[in-house]
């Protein structure tokens, strides 16, 4: 009974990748892949996957010289490190907050 569940899904997913990869209309074909925007057709895909499949990304985005990593993730923390730091300054310059509310206790000097 496994092994037909398992038959049955191999099926169904080799079905769903040739729907997907040949089943496109006419209007389907001026949809500009993203993930097909970040490949550096100059890489072999055999000699470099990695650098075959994002070169493009990379090279349309640079690590700057003050980070050491660039990426979602760094954008994400640089966004959540700025919103802390302008939450934290707006509420040192708060000189009316009720003594012990959370206003009073966010506020830190810079």
């Amino acid at each position: 009974m496994r092994a037909h569940r398992f038959l049955l899904s191999l099926v169904l997913v080799i079905a769903l990748c040739l729907t997907s990869a040949f089943g496109q209309s006419s209007g389907d074909a001026q949809t500009i892949d993203p993930l097909a925007s970040h490949i550096d057709p100059s890489v072999r895909p055999g000699e470099d996957f990695f650098l075959y499949a994002n070169g493009n990304w990379f090279k349309a985005n640079p690590i700057p010289a003050s980070e050491q990593s660039n990426g979602l993730w760094q954008l994400i923390q640089d966004t959540i490190n700025a919103q802390v730091r302008t939450l934290c300054e707006s509420s040192s310059r708060l000189m009316n907050a009720e003594k012990g509310s959370d206003k009073q206790k966010s506020a830190i000097s810079f």
